[in-house]
């Protein structure tokens, strides 16, 4: 069990990773961001983190 939510939070940490990323390269407009965490609400934490 806990093997399995290790593995869980690597993928949600990458995958918030890989976001972050992108919105780096996007232009810092409010509309973006939003757009991006009404498609990944339980990332948006995350990403609101690492921008």
């Amino acid at each position: 069990m806990y093997l399995k939510s290790g593995e869980l939070l690597n993928k949600t940490m990458n995958q918030a990773e890989y976001k972050s990323k992108i919105m780096i390269k996007m232009p810092e407009d409010s509309g973006v961001k939003t757009m991006q965490q009404s498609v990944q609400p339980h990332l948006g934490s995350f990403i609101n983190v690492k921008v």
